[in-house]
């Protein structure tokens, strides 16, 4: 990734990870998350989809590449001296930009994660595509003002059924 980026993501860069269900997009954010917190940055992963605990437990395997139900209390204890301890994870259901400034504030992140973009509040929208652009802006925002890096899943909808690639 840092060599298609030409030198890796900055603070102020915004990564959408955007996919139809089920493909491994929450897979990849933690995966994500996990290596920011083992290069010693701190990291709000800010969850509305799955409980809290269980992206934690996801993380956890994911920093001892241990199958869930098989990290004990040493490899916990491992697991946060590998950066375990420098993700917060949040559950925010649904959402909104001035709850997940108001965490950003609190929390100092240097890495923010928003799973899932679909499910934030926006005040008034048309549709679910206006209410992405402004969530997907807001969060953007975000990540310039704090000088973090944000990553946003989102969910393709119904247009994305049955295509093998997804495009603009």
């Amino acid at each position: 990734l840092n060599k298609e980026l030409g030198g890796g993501v900055l603070p102020g860069h915004h990564i959408i990870l955007f996919a139809r269900p089920e493909y491994g997009k929450t897979a990849c954010a933690v995966t994500m998350a996990t290596g920011f917190a083992k290069r010693g940055h701190d990291v709000l992963y800010l969850t509305n989809e799955d409980p809290a605990a269980d992206v934690m437990v996801r993380c956890a395997t994911a920093i001892t590449k241990k199958v869930q139900g098989e990290v004990d209390g040493a490899q916990l204890n491992e697991a946060l001296k590998k950066g375990l301890g420098r993700i917060r994870v949040v559950d925010i259901s649904p959402g909104s930009l001035q709850e997940i400034e108001a965490l950003v504030r609190k929390y100092k992140p240097a890495v923010l994660v928003v799973d899932q973009l679909r499910n934030i509040t926006a005040g008034k929208t048309e549709n679910l595509t206006q209410r992405l652009d402004a969530v997907a802006q807001g969060i953007r925002a975000l990540g310039k003002r704090y000088g973090l890096v944000p990553i946003s899943i989102t969910q393709a909808g119904d247009s994305a059924r049955d295509k093998a690639i997804l495009d603009d």
